[in-house]
């Protein structure tokens, strides 16, 4: 899995979604916020993702992400591992999730002010997400990636 803050401003202060993108479909699979832009990236993993993986599942995320080394896999990580032949998967693996948040931003919900309810903003932020989705599966797919375990236990998901 690969998570990816979305950030968009609401009532003049910062709040933040996340998105999960599956690394073998490049798939939508979780979306969840907002938070207030106080909670790091980390704050928001632990409170709200990790009791939603599996046992022994892995995400892949970037350095905002450093500290769950049981759940997380970053490229310090892999560096630290010597595992430097699956960097360039990783970097792959970010770089499809970019093209989703790009997918996500041409709606222009992410960076501009919401001038509706909070709760409104959720429906609209999930309702976008479904819409890309349906585009994935009919005809517009993310690029494809091959993901290498390398023995680390990391599932073929993307955060």
């Amino acid at each position: 899995m690969w998570i990816e803050p979305s950030i968009f401003f609401e009532a003049g202060s910062y709040i933040m979604r996340r998105h999960v993108m599956c690394i073998s479909t490049g798939n939508f699979v979780w979306v969840n916020g907002p938070f207030p832009a106080a909670y790091s990236d980390l704050q928001i993993f632990r409170k709200d993702l990790i009791d939603e993986m599996g046992e022994g599942e892995k995400v892949v995320a970037d350095q905002g992400y450093n500290g769950e080394k049981d759940y997380i896999v970053t490229s310090k990580y892999l560096r630290k591992m010597g595992e430097l032949g699956q960097l360039d998967d990783y970097f792959k693996v970010r770089a499809r999730h970019e093209c989703g948040n790009r997918r996500l931003k041409v709606w222009n919900i992410l960076g501009h002010r919401f001038r509706h309810g909070l709760h409104k903003h959720g429906m609209v932020f999930r309702a976008v997400a479904v819409i890309e989705q349906l585009k994935m599966d009919n005809g517009s797919p993310m690029f494809p990636v091959v993901w290498e375990d390398y023995g680390l236990g990391i599932l073929e998901m993307n955060i």
